[in-house]
């Protein structure tokens, strides 16, 4: 695949892994009203996700340069698919609260990985 088609895929997955997004970030505090939750339980829903991303980062930036970027993007996807599919099966807010922290986690470890080897590989 030429410099193109690769630029069209990452397009491609930059745009849907953003509506996915936003889908998720309208959508569960609308589905744990549903399911009976309160407003505090929808605020501590993101802070979890936020909090955890934020005290992994700095860690995730050391094990990088230990153990290269692969070897901790590859957890951070085996997280993210794990969490998302548990996402389906969640059936309190509490639940979800805690799956948040898995999407912290991916979080931390894919996009700062991800930004540390753009920066690598970028030409200076």
């Amino acid at each position: 695949m030429g410099s193109q088609g690769t630029i069209r895929v990452c397009v491609a997955i930059t745009a849907l892994v953003h509506v996915i997004t936003y889908l998720l970030n309208t959508q569960l505090p609308l589905h744990i009203v549903a399911l009976g939750g309160s407003h505090a339980q929808i605020g501590w829903l993101f802070a979890v996700a936020t909090g955890v991303a934020m005290v992994l980062r700095p860690q995730v930036g050391g094990w990088t340069d230990r153990y290269g970027g692969r070897a901790v993007m590859l957890p951070g996807a085996g997280v993210l698919v794990v969490t998302i599919l548990a996402l389906n099966l969640a059936a309190t807010p509490l639940a979800f609260i805690v799956l948040m922290a898995g999407l912290g986690i991916a979080n931390a470890l894919l996009s700062t990985t991800g930004s540390i080897v753009v920066a690598g590989e970028s030409p200076a």
